[in-house]
């Protein structure tokens, strides 16, 4: 006498069409886990000053950890990164998302005192030297410095009340062409002497200098 099997197909099918789902779901989460990147990898901070880092990608929940947090420390907000220099010296800040995706930062903490010994450009972290063959130009007047890149048309327009003479002055502002306007709040000229000036300068919890001679 032979035996029949009744075979459930509904079932078998419903399970298969699980079994997929939870693959294509797998699959999805590993696609949704984006690599962490960031605008700046390596900035310079004077001591005392702080300079944004803006997480560009990443997977939310970020950390950011000095290596030596005597010499930098981090605070993070959203996906914006707020380090601050604490004395003088070189550190890298780890930075790690809520997927385990990893970058990091190399910062250099330089003294407000300690005057560079190239003509440069920094503002937020990011350098720009001057008076090399890198399409920048600089435009230098009584109480107003233009930085500008002739090719790409990007500007910096740094305005004050006074001269270059040594000492703190007021109504600093620093103003990006096509970009934003900031209104600092502390703006000194550290040195003024044999033609060469160092003006360092902060607002809007960022901080910049210049370097330059004339």
């Amino acid at each position: 006498m032979k035996k029949f099997i009744n075979i459930d197909w509904k079932t078998i099918a419903m399970l298969l069409a699980c079994v997929f789902v939870m693959a294509a779901c797998s699959d999805d989460d590993e696609e949704i886990a984006k690599e962490l990147t960031l605008d700046k990898t390596t900035i310079e901070v004077v001591e005392d000053a702080s300079v944004t880092v803006t997480v560009e990608t990443g997977n939310g929940d970020y950390q950011a950890t000095p290596v030596a947090t005597d010499i930098a420390s981090a605070t993070v907000s959203g996906s914006t990164i707020t380090v601050t220099g604490v004395k003088e010296g070189e550190t890298t800040i780890a930075v790690k998302d809520g997927k385990g995706k990893t970058a990091s930062i190399k910062v250099t903490v330089v003294s407000k005192h300690t005057i560079p010994t190239a003509a440069q450009f920094v503002w937020d972290g990011a350098k720009t030297d001057l008076e090399t063959t890198n399409n920048w130009g600089l435009a230098i007047y009584t109480n107003r410095i233009a930085v500008t890149n002739v090719i790409t048309k990007k500007q910096y327009i740094l305005t004050w009340t006074g001269d270059l003479s040594k000492g703190d002055k007021t109504g600093g502002k620093l103003q990006t062409v096509g970009g934003e306007t900031v209104t600092l709040s502390d703006f000194e000229v550290v040195k003024s002497e044999n033609n060469s000036y160092y003006i360092a300068f902060e607002g809007n919890s960022k901080s910049g200098n210049i370097y330059f001679t004339k």
